[in-house]
């Protein structure tokens, strides 16, 4: 189960603009390697960083989860600073499992202290495997606004396989055949940081975690932005951490492992 993070958009309304973004957790289920082209994604890239009506100074994704399976999602978006006039920011959402047996319960959205917006989460559908809905930043957002910030805490149980013989099974026929985590760079954002925090039965694990980067909804992987951020990855005793400056908007960034025999 992967995070789908900030896909922005925006509409005049008034003399306002309402803007819209997307959360999500969903592994992207990918059968194809696709054509993407480092040219043409850095170009798309810059056009949707200019074209954003906001920007993120810290995009922060922490994945915890126990022997069980049994973890959450959580999410940090610190400074949304509006480069246009926004009315109640919109971000639409959808988390949904890909892992045989996994649950979503209900997720939970805040303001980060008491001087942040007051922000609402609006459920449409709600299911053992899917969460669709929309979160609400209430209020105004301006260039000469202060910056908002808001947390997302998306519970589950079994969103990733525990076993080899699971992953195996459940992502034989997707491109990439390994668990991840990963977050997807969807308006400018500063510094985006991914952090997995395994349990005590992935101390051992064969291989060590490594870290991901893939072209915009697909599983295939930027070997050349991988290469700029691989001395940004640290490994340590149950806990591996990406963090990447300026990432490129469109693409996705996680944390990839084999869960053990």
């Amino acid at each position: 189960m992967t995070p789908e993070a900030f896909t922005a958009t925006a509409t005049v309304l008034s003399g306002l603009i309402t803007g819209s973004a997307t959360y999500g957790a969903a592994r992207v289920r990918c059968r194809k390697e696709g054509s993407q082209k480092d040219g043409l994604v850095k170009e798309v890239a810059t056009n949707a960083a200019v074209e954003a009506p906001y920007t993120v100074r810290l995009d922060e994704l922490e994945v915890t989860f126990d022997d069980d399976g049994k973890g959450a999602y959580r999410w940090k978006r610190e400074e949304v600073r509006a480069r246009q006039e926004i009315q109640n920011l919109k971000i639409p959402f959808k988390w949904e499992l890909a892992c045989p047996g996994g649950r979503l319960f209900k997720p939970d959205a805040r303001g980060l202290t008491q001087a942040d917006l007051p922000v609402e989460l609006h459920l449409m559908e709600e299911s053992a495997t899917l969460m669709r809905g929309s979160v609400v930043i209430s209020g105004f957002l301006g260039p000469d606004s202060e910056p908002t910030s808001l947390a997302i805490t998306q519970p589950f149980s079994k969103a990733f396989c525990m076993t080899r013989a699971e992953a195996a099974a459940a992502y034989r026929r997707d491109l990439w055949k390994m668990e991840y985590a990963a977050s997807s760079c969807r308006v400018p954002v500063t510094t985006l940081v991914v952090t997995v925090v395994f349990p005590a039965s992935h101390g051992a694990l064969a291989q060590k975690p490594v870290l991901i980067v893939f072209y915009p909804e697909t599983e295939r992987f930027h070997a050349s932005e991988a290469r700029r951020i691989t001395n940004d990855f640290a490994v340590a005793e149950h806990r591996a951490t990406l963090t990447v400056d300026n990432p490129l908007v469109g693409l996705r960034y996680g944390i990839s492992w084999m869960p053990p025999v």
